[in-house]
């Protein structure tokens, strides 16, 4: 990949060849949505791949949903210069009211790619070349979250650091200082109103038992267990509902 800038000077018989220090060439944002698995988006990249901003992500409730962002981000370097780390920032606000600090999510360096000069100035950061690993360098940012119902914007931008030499020690990739946005809606009302709810240990199991008020488009109910830490569920059976 040439990056580069030709000077000629005129007048004279030589033309010299200078090059920058160093960028972004790709970067992605990585988004496991309620567990549905690792999607790419453009962040800076221009790809197939469906663009980050403007994205709408869908709706949500923090309290039984994930959303778990990584990224990937591809660097160059040239001459003296050396990039020292990459990050993905994000920061979560009401839709069209901006505020709050950007929260920063680290990545270390993964492989290098060999450019035109078949040198190693091309570098990946964060998440392997498949997405397969997105969710173990990534973080699920509803976790803990105190969003009400409503829309949201979530803002990312990217950052390499560098070593100072011949580039500035930050670069960013922000979309020229507007940031990238998708959006998503949290919804927190629950489609059922239960009026009771008891489980009881029964001949070595446990009988769950609930009764409704309402239903409100309810395709039924999912029965999950938790065999240790009441963090990771599994399905194991599903009731029906009463639909409305």
């Amino acid at each position: 990949m040439k990056r580069l800038l030709l000077i000629l000077i005129i007048g004279a018989s030589i033309s010299s060849v200078t090059f920058a220090g160093g960028g972004f060439w790709d970067s992605f944002s990585i988004l496991n949505v309620k567990g549905a698995g690792n999607t790419f988006y453009d962040l800076g990249a221009a790809t197939v791949l469906t663009d980050f901003h403007g994205y709408s992500i869908g709706e949500m409730t923090p309290a039984s949903h994930s959303l778990i962002l990584g990224g990937q981000i591809k660097t160059w370097k040239n001459n003296g210069t050396d990039i020292t780390g990459a990050s993905i920032f994000y920061r979560i606000y009401p839709q069209g009211s901006p505020s709050g600090s950007f929260t920063a999510i680290s990545y270390t360096w993964q492989k290098n790619y060999p450019d035109v000069g078949s040198s190693s100035g091309d570098q990946q950061w964060g998440t392997d070349a498949q997405g397969g690993n997105a969710t173990d360098d990534g973080v699920n940012i509803l976790e803990n979250s105190t969003l009400t119902t409503g829309t949201y914007t979530l803002e990312v931008y990217a950052k390499i650091t560098t070593n100072g030499v011949d580039a500035a020690t930050e670069l960013l990739d922000n979309n020229s200082g507007n940031y990238y946005n998708a959006s998503f809606t949290v919804n927190e009302s629950l489609p059922v109103t239960l009026t009771s709810f008891s489980a009881e240990a029964e001949n070595g199991s446990v009988l769950l038992t609930w009764q409704t008020a309402t239903e409100l488009n309810n395709y039924g109910f999912e029965i999950e267990r938790s065999l240790s830490d009441a963090t990771d569920w599994q399905k194991i059976g599903f009731v029906p509902g009463s639909g409305n």
